[in-house]
């Protein structure tokens, strides 16, 4: 898929397209913010056909519906053809607290009028997807799903087949990629892979000191299992948890894994703190979720398994990838998964955008712990070693005497995921810090702008604030220039008798050079009501 498919994939939003049929999601239409929201997006949906990219054989199924912070609500949908499920065709619904509709977000730029009948076998499309897979991740084919029929939302649509190819070997943990072949040519489509790699008991933790973190005790013994926080605990790599006859956990040593998952569940701990009180969010899916950790991964790396739901820890150094940036890194994968359209990287600027992700609220989690063993920073990974990446200024990172960008450029789509992500980690730092903090003792350097320009930051709570509104407005396909253009319209929605906060977003995407979409306001939304 090139470029130009994409971005009509991906083009700024017409809203979405009528209801044939709703079923009920995880929360029902009912009193209060989200049964408003349930009802006025049904309706939305319903009743207004001539801003639906809608045909007569599309079918919508409400996915979720999740509170953000003051008080808008995010309404999601998947959409069908044919009664085929449709990859690109999900749009969310943003109101109020009162029920109105505020805005809309969709992939789909057009009518869908593709063909239902493949003209390949699915005995084809899984030969053509474990070609793919091979080309895509070495290791060993340790299955392959059954090929499903899907039509992808690019133009009038695509008749495809999905397939998932699991994978391992060479060392590596299990792994799947996922393959895209047009069933009418046998054609790729696309491909991504489910694997995102990166980098009140006593924990006497190795990076954060002397922590209290929770555990469970069954009568006899216990266990590095978080009650408060379903589903996230801690082990080895065969997955189970480790236990302990006097709830003290770890030794401070670096090559300890029971130091290391002391040190994992802090942190992942300190991460569900801040999405709950910084952001309403109710655990890392949304819905009151955590997810496992393994530590003993015999790689110099640390991942997010996205298919299996868990982070793996591998080595770093003299000892394990358990820092609270690592931990709060990997996690954010999780709540990019977790928020609208999915962690599915349909396009590779998502892919480094899900990275970016993961850096912010790796930081976010480091500046909210506050632990004085591990000064909060905006660098990435700096334990083990030199740091893998630096907010501020990305090309402080040289990777193959190439140095990562500052700025964005058509090129960034082509990089990397973790030398992609560098735009959006700058444009971070400068709307959270600014481009002249004169702080460098305590983690906050100067940072130079693309245009030259001088912007004073929002402070980390309000831009960690309107990034996470961003992502609850965010889409199966993602780019630079699409989150720009919903940053600025959660902005707008957040602070509506204000403009200040919308021009410094602004013009932190502008330092970072970061293109407007067509439909981007020349001027504040808000500016009428501000300045009379």
């Amino acid at each position: 898929m090139n470029r130009r498919d994409l971005a009509a994939v991906a083009a700024l939003p017409a809203v979405v397209a009528a209801l044939m049929s709703v079923p009920a999601a995880r929360a029902e239409a009912g009193p209060g913010p989200q049964g408003l929201a349930v009802a006025a997006a049904e309706r939305l949906i319903a009743t207004q056909p001539a801003r639906i990219r809608r045909s007569s054989r599309d079918g919508f199924v409400r996915q979720d519906v999740v509170s953000g912070t003051s008080g808008l609500q995010y309404v999601s949908y998947e959409r069908t053809y044919a009664g085929l499920p449709v990859i690109g065709g999900d749009f969310v619904v943003v109101t109020d607290a009162g029920g109105t509709v505020l805005s809309t977000s969709v992939n789909q730029a057009a009518v869908l009028s593709a063909p239902t009948t493949p003209k390949i076998t699915p005995a084809d499309a899984t030969r053509a997807a474990q070609a793919k897979a091979a080309q895509v991740k070495a290791g060993d084919v340790a299955g392959t799903s059954a090929p499903r029929l899907t039509v992808l939302a690019t133009g009038s649509g695509r008749l495809v087949y999905e397939t998932t190819v699991h994978g391992g070997g060479r060392g590596a943990a299990p792994t799947t990629v996922h393959v895209l072949t047009d069933a009418r040519t046998g054609a790729t489509a696309g491909s991504w892979t489910g694997e995102v790699s990166d980098a009140l008991g006593s924990a006497n933790t190795h990076y954060s000191g002397t922590q209290n973190i929770e555990a469970t005790f069954d009568g006899t013994q216990y266990g590095l299992y978080d009650a408060t926080r379903p589903g996230l605990r801690c082990g080895g790599m065969d997955g189970r948890t480790f236990v302990s006859p006097d709830n003290a956990w770890g030794d401070g040593s670096a090559s300890s894994l029971e130091t290391a998952c002391a040190d994992a569940m802090f942190g992942a701990e300190r991460e569900w703190d801040l999405l709950r009180e910084w952001f309403n969010r109710n655990g890392f899916d949304a819905h009151g979720r955590a997810f496992p950790v393994r530590v003993g991964w015999d790689q110099s790396n640390a991942h997010w398994l996205s298919d299996d739901r868990r982070v793996e820890l591998g080595r770093g150094g003299t000892g394990w990838q358990a820092s609270i940036d690592v931990v709060a890194h990997e996690f954010g994968h999780s709540v990019f998964k977790y928020t609208p359209g999915g962690d599915e990287h349909y396009n590779s600027e998502k892919q480094a955008l899900n990275e970016s992700t993961g850096d912010i609220l790796g930081t976010l989690t480091e500046w909210y712990a506050g632990v004085p063993a591990d000064p909060p920073d905006y660098m990435m990974f700096e334990q083990f070693g030199s740091a893998d990446r630096y907010m501020w200024k990305p090309s402080e990172k040289v990777r193959s005497g190439v140095p990562d960008p500052d700025c964005y450029s058509d090129s960034v789509t082509g990089m990397e995921e973790h030398t992609a992500a560098g735009p959006q980690n700058h444009w971070f730092y400068l709307l959270a810090e600014g481009s002249k903090p004169n702080d460098p003792a305590h983690g906050r350097p100067n940072s130079p702008t693309c245009d030259n320009s001088t912007i004073t930051g929002l402070g980390r709570r309000k831009a960690a604030t309107i990034y996470m509104e961003t992502l609850n407005r965010k889409l199966s396909y993602w780019d630079y220039p699409t989150a720009r253009f919903f940053s600025l319209e959660a902005t707008a929605q957040l602070y509506p008798n204000s403009c200040a906060e919308w021009e410094t977003v602004r013009a932190a995407w502008n330092a970072v050079a970061v293109p407007a979409k067509g439909q981007e306001p020349l001027d504040c939304p808000n500016a009428s009501r501000v300045r009379g």
